[in-house]
C-alpha cells in the first residue's frame, strides 16, 4: 500500500485559522481522502516538527465550533461604539455591503461548484 504525506504545519496548532492557506490545506486533505479510497494508498497527514514529520489527526485540523452561515466577516476589527460616536459606523457598513457585493459578483462570474461557499467562508 502507498503511502502520501501532507504537510500541514502550522495547521494543527491554529485551527481556529481560516484564511486562504489553512483553506486549501484543509480542501487538500478532503479531496485526498476520497482519492486514497479510489487508488488503495493511505494519506497521512503530518506536521514538519523539529526536522521531522509527526503524523496528525485530522480532526486536528479543523475548528472544534463550526460557524452555520458563510457571510464573511470584517477583516479588520473596528471598535463600533467609538465609530458611532464619531458618526462614522454608516461609512464601515457601507464598505462591508460593497465587499459582499463584489464577492458575489466574482462568485457569479466564476461559477463553479464550492467557488461561493470558498469566497463567502468565515475569514475570522
Amino acid at each position: 500500500m502507498k503511502k502520501i504525506y501532507v504537510d500541514c504545519s502550522f495547521l494543527p496548532e491554529n485551527p481556529e485559522l481560516n484564511t486562504g492557506i489553512q483553506r486549501v490545506v484543509r480542501q487538500i486533505m478532503r479531496h485526498m481522502e476520497h482519492l486514497a479510497a479510489e487508488d488503495d494508498c493511505k494519506v497521512i497527514p503530518v506536521n514538519l516538527s523539529y526536522g521531522q514529520f509527526v503524523p496528525v489527526d485530522v480532526k486536528d485540523l479543523y475548528r472544534k465550533k463550526k460557524k452555520e452561515n458563510i457571510e464573511p466577516s470584517l477583516t479588520f476589527k473596528f471598535n463600533a461604539k467609538e465609530l458611532a460616536k464619531k458618526g462614522g459606523i454608516w461609512f464601515v457598513l457601507y464598505l462591508k455591503q460593497i465587499y459582499l457585493a463584489v464577492l458575489t459578483l466574482i462568485a457569479a462570474i466564476l461559477y463553479r461548484p464550492g467557488v461561493k461557499a470558498f469566497l463567502l467562508a468565515p475569514r475570522n
